[in-house]
């Protein structure tokens, strides 16, 4: 049995706890459904939920996270 994901959340092993960081992985055939505008209500509206991205990802690659 094969097991093919729409969705995966990664989050715990990017930084090993120091800050938080995660990535969302989607597949091509679930977001291409939100490839669109926000007008028209076809858009997947996303963003960061903290400003210091660049800060996190250079203590993830500081501390060799998973």
């Amino acid at each position: 049995m094969r097991v093919i994901l729409d969705m995966m959340d990664l989050y715990k092993g990017l930084t090993r706890r120091y800050l938080l960081l995660a990535i969302t992985l989607i597949s091509e055939e679930l977001f291409s459904t939100f490839d669109g505008s926000i007008s028209e209500g076809s858009a997947l509206a996303y963003g960061d939920g903290y400003t210091g991205i660049g800060v996190v990802c250079a203590v993830g690659k500081a501390s060799g996270g998973t």
